[in-house]
């Protein structure tokens, strides 16, 4: 009997944890969707699934004011669950553009509920407790510059899906009192936190700015222009990207330009710059992709400097130099540009390390996440970077499906080839002794 169930449980967890995720690799590969401008389907059946679980997860952390009870330095704690609403309501919106334009379900159908609780997540004061405790009861009227843009996003993606105006009137509050301040800012930068600055968030507000237009009947345009001036000049590092933190009076880098603060600039500043913003990719896409005989992907530090093994809550894990954050929203970053030649073989690599079993979890983003007060972070971020479509109408040519990095043809076999083999093994286990048990009761008959 042991051995039965042994093999049974062989066959099983090798199929749920090396088959299948396989089979839905090489599905994602052959997907249009991951060589093009389309969103591919394994985007659209993650949001489905992920849609009730993130409903649920939402309405039980707000229920739970776990926000008020977080220190200030648990950044993971703090900032994940609303950087992740905002991640589900962004994939939400491209995927309802995408519906009205090509014909396709809507997901508001199955959705709205958990685009409310997600909204309803990052507008809470409760939410708010550890930019309080930074910034005292003014936190919606000075500085704060991450929490005030997520504000504005969750508000925004809100309005354009279901309509609801109960909150405009703080998304005009926001807007021009943070397009006010950032004006009259000397270096043209604010602060995230007391002595925090990073301007990656700065260029995500500027962007929810100008998305929040059309909804106000608003025009920012002059304002956006001249708000350039914090990403030029001395304050950025040569060839010409910002640092990943800056001092927020005077524009002065306090770091290097890294990996994972740059695609998180630049899969934003399309929104505000169009054509500046391709400027910068391809500063960034010369300075920092590589492309070796293993692996290819956004290194956390330009080629020639910084660490090549390293790991923080921005970056995550570097590995011989790329980045799982830089090389993850990369991919947005790629798709918002139109670079099909490294959105294929970012895609690829994204969905192996993934591990997509058959449920939709994507298990390593999963195990990466804050499994206490954000654990579909990950996959919430992995769904917004398929779902980023390019800014522009750009002419394409689909790379080839075999040009793929070693990487991920290794993590193919293993999962295809060993798990085969395991799966065989396991198969074997449960029948023979199937037969043996069989034998014994007609011997037992026999005798």
């Amino acid at each position: 009997m042991w051995r039965r169930l042994t093999g049974l449980l062989v066959c099983s967890g090798t199929l749920w944890f090396l088959i299948v995720p396989g089979v839905r690799v090489i599905a994602g590969l052959c997907d249009v969707g991951s060589r093009s401008g389309e969103i591919p389907a394994i985007a659209w059946s993650l949001h489905r699934t992920m849609t009730p679980r993130h409903e649920a997860w939402s309405q039980r952390w707000l229920a739970s004011a776990r926000g008020e009870k977080l220190s200030v330095d648990d950044i993971s704690g703090t900032e994940w669950p609303l950087f992740g609403c905002c991640f589900y309501l962004w994939a939400t919106e491209s995927l309802h553009d995408q519906h009205l334009r090509a014909g396709r379900a809507d997901p508001l159908g199955y959705s709205r509920a958990a685009v409310d609780a997600a909204t309803n997540l990052v507008l809470d004061p409760r939410s708010a407790a550890w930019v309080r405790k930074h910034w005292g009861e003014r936190y919606l009227s000075q500085q704060d510059v991450f929490y005030r843009m997520l504000v504005m996003a969750a508000i925004i993606s809100q309005h354009r899906l279901t309509g609801e105006t109960a909150h405009l009137a703080v998304l005009r509050e926001q807007v021009e009192g943070l397009a006010n301040e950032l004006d009259a800012a000397p270096s043209g930068l604010l602060a995230d936190y007391p002595g925090q600055c990073f301007p990656c968030d700065v260029i995500a507000a500027l962007a929810a700015i100008k998305r929040a237009d059309p909804i106000l009947n608003t025009d920012h345009s002059a304002f956006l222009q001249r708000a350039l001036r914090g990403f030029a000049g001395s304050n950025v590092l040569p060839p010409g990207l910002p640092p990943y933190s800056s001092d927020a009076l005077t524009g002065r880098p306090h770091d290097a330009s890294r990996g994972c603060s740059n695609s998180g600039f630049i899969m934003q500043s399309p929104a505000v710059w169009p054509e500046q913003s391709r400027a910068w990719y391809a500063t960034y896409a010369g300075s920092f992709w590589q492309d070796d005989w293993l692996a290819a992907g956004f290194r956390e530090f330009p080629r020639g400097t910084g660490a090549e093994w390293y790991f923080d809550v921005d970056a995550g894990p570097v590995v011989h130099g790329l980045g799982f954050a830089a090389s993850a929203f990369g991919l947005a970053a790629a798709r918002t540009h139109a670079d099909y030649e490294r959105v294929y073989p970012l895609t690829a690599m994204t969905l192996a390390f993934s591990v997509p079993l058959a449920n939709n979890t994507l298990l390593l983003p999963r195990m990466l996440s804050n499994a206490t007060d954000a654990p579909l972070l990950g996959e919430a971020g992995v769904l917004y970077c398929l779902t980023r479509t390019p800014f522009e109408n750009t002419p394409t040519t689909a790379p080839s499906l075999w040009k793929l990095p070693l990487v991920v043809w290794i993590i193919l076999v293993v999962e295809l080839g060993v798990g085969g083999l395991l799966a065989r093994t396991g198969w074997r286990m449960f029948r023979t002794a199937g037969i043996a048990r069989a034998a014994g009761r007609r011997v037992g008959e026999i005798g």
